[in-house]
């Protein structure tokens, strides 16, 4: 029996209950959202392995909300193994749908400055509009210094250098002996030091604070207008929808119960009213839902999608434009999943 065959329960379960437990500290998704709303660009760089960081990512939201992702390639496999062979989940599991992934060597160990010049020079932006945000001084801190752009450290409650925990992960850790006795030894100085991922608000100016034009918020009270209007249609087809059935139903029934021999003829064939009955309930479920899902609910698709943009856009800076985004999330709907 292979090894990993032997502990797939327990790889399993470890798999579980880590996906369970992971998730973003306190204020890190709503900064992200309105860093992104203001136009600036994020990007992600880590040393962990492809597998993980992607599955890192679509766990906790993020894949789309990062713009671009720096990883390690995952190991390589066997030459005599195709590693779609190996894979235990879906294909959409091991990509991200939304956000660029960029692979780096095997080999790649922060703090890597060549790296971190090759992003800023890819992001095609000057080390001036750089901010780099890290929780290790010896791994982040020193590149960012060393690279010459703005460096924050930020201090989880829970990231305590000399907690025992940590000391348990060093001593598990695929990190060399080196890399962690420099850990605890080099120390360089932060442009910037937060303990919440939201006092970046605070620190800088994003362009957050940008005027709009009173265009804006006309453009997006007619678009929630077109929405109304194409709602209004939906509600109006469906509800003739629903007296069309009522009455092909009532019509059915009546003549069955007062006709002795509901059928008629065509040529030598004889056919039931029933027949005609089950035609017409067909034939009106397929305009109907034609009519109402690939045409009017298309229109009304567009509208959502228009009033979205323009809320993702200018939501942080015109209070109260989240209609459209609210209504589409608060009208999901998924069944529960029962394991």
């Amino acid at each position: 029996m292979a090894i990993r065959d032997e502990f797939a329960g327990v790889l399993v379960e470890y798999k579980r209950k880590r996906r369970k437990a992971l998730r973003l500290f306190p204020g890190v998704m709503k900064t992200l959202e309105k860093l992104k709303s203001s136009g600036v660009k994020l990007v992600a760089y880590t040393e962990s392995m492809e597998y993980h960081t992607v599955e890192r990512l679509k766990v906790l939201g993020l894949d789309g909300v990062i713009d671009h992702l720096y990883s390690r390639d995952d190991h390589a496999s066997p030459a005599h193994i195709e590693k779609v062979r190996l894979r235990t989940e879906p294909d959409e599991n091991y990509a991200l749908a939304n956000t660029r992934h960029t692979k780096l060597e095997i080999s790649h160990r922060k703090p890597a400055t060549e790296i971190l010049e090759r992003i800023i020079a890819e992001c095609g932006v000057d080390k001036s509009q750089c901010l780099y945000v890290g929780d290790s001084p010896m791994k982040d801190i020193a590149m960012a210094n060393a690279c010459g752009i703005t460096s924050v450290l930020i201090t989880h409650p829970n990231s305590k250098l000399n907690d025992e925990r940590y000391e348990l992960l060093r001593s598990v850790t695929h990190w060399t002996d080196a890399e962690v006795s420099d850990e605890k030894i080099v120390t360089p100085t932060p442009t910037h030091t937060i303990s919440t991922f939201a006092e970046l608000l605070a620190l800088f100016d994003f362009g957050l604070a940008r005027s709009v034009s009173p265009e804006v918020l006309t453009v997006w009270e007619k678009t929630i207008e077109v929405q109304m209007h194409f709602n209004d249609i939906q509600l109006r087809i469906r509800s003739l929808y629903a007296s069309v059935m009522v009455g092909i139903v009532g019509a059915t029934g009546a003549v069955i119960a007062t006709v002795e021999d509901p059928s008629f003829e065509i040529g030598n064939l004889s056919f039931h009213f029933v027949f005609i009955a089950i035609f017409a309930i067909l034939l009106s479920n397929a305009l109907f839902y034609m009519m109402d899902r690939h045409w009017y609910h298309r229109f009304l698709q567009g509208a959502v999608m228009n009033a979205v943009k323009i809320e993702k856009e200018f939501g942080s800076v015109l209070a109260g434009i989240r209609l459209s985004h609210e209504i589409s999330y608060k009208s999901k709907f998924s069944f529960a999943k029962f394991s």
